[in-house]
């Protein structure tokens, strides 16, 4: 965290807690887990990764004006490829059973996904937030906290 800004450290914290929860898929195969699992990772994706998008990303466009590479190409890439396997995974799911076989193809996507959502957070923990706490302005930054403060606020004032 020491590399990182103060404004981009509750996205690191977010990080942590989401890795350890991913990293118990990698390695047990239990049902319950996976359930929780998946559905920590849903609000990840409706949160977290909104807030990267709609906050973050715009910021560092300007500076990599490329539509086919960069880093801001290269997350919102990886973003929506960890929100379709979701939610293949999700629709995988036995709908009587809340989950499906942990041993058999549906475990193996599950395991698979959390292998990649732990890629991807690697790479925004060592990478991506260190250089952008580099590259973006201070004025820049306090802009992207004052967002994520306003956008957390209408969360919870929501019913």
């Amino acid at each position: 965290m020491e590399l990182t800004a103060p404004e981009f450290h509750t996205f690191l914290l977010e990080h942590r807690v989401l890795a350890e929860r991913m990293e118990a898929v990698r390695r047990d195969r239990s049902q319950e887990l996976y359930r929780l699992a998946l559905g920590e990772l849903g609000r990840e994706i409706d949160h977290h990764f909104v807030h990267e998008e709609k906050f973050v990303l715009p910021k560092v466009e300007p500076y990599f004006p490329s539509a086919v590479a960069g880093p801001a190409v290269k997350l919102r890439s990886e973003h929506d490829l960890i929100r379709r396997r979701h939610r293949e995974v999700v629709a995988g799911m036995d709908p009587r059973a809340g989950i499906g076989d942990v041993a058999g193809p549906w475990g193996d996507a599950v395991r698979l996904l959390a292998y990649l959502v732990l890629r991807h957070i690697e790479k925004e923990d060592h990478y991506f937030f260190p250089m952008i706490s580099r590259i973006l302005t201070p004025e820049e930054r306090a802009e992207v906290a004052e967002a994520l403060v306003r956008a957390n606020r209408k969360v919870t004032k929501a019913p």
